[in-house]
């Protein structure tokens, strides 16, 4: 593996109309930028405002913002959190 981590982060609020995402990786406890010309805003956008409409659908739940981390396995791992001002 090139990283120790991989952090995708997303977050949203449809009252102000305004959303932003970061992806960053993690390699010998330094943090870096990752390169985002292989992703279009719009595409990484569409999905998590997909994911977001059907976990809602499914438990309800309202969150404004989400991580997702990918470890050096590979594994991934999420963060959901409800709280509009985070």
């Amino acid at each position: 593996m090139n990283y120790d981590s991989f952090i995708f982060e997303y977050k949203f609020n449809p009252d102000e109309g305004w959303a932003n995402f970061h992806l960053d990786y993690c390699k010998d406890n330094q943090s870096y930028l990752a390169s985002i010309q292989d992703f279009g805003f719009s595409t990484l956008e569409d999905l998590s405002k997909k994911l977001h409409d059907e976990m809602q659908s499914h438990i309800g739940g309202d969150w404004r913002k989400f991580n997702l981390i990918l470890d050096e396995n590979g594994k991934a791992h999420t963060k959901f959190i409800y709280n509009e001002k985070s």
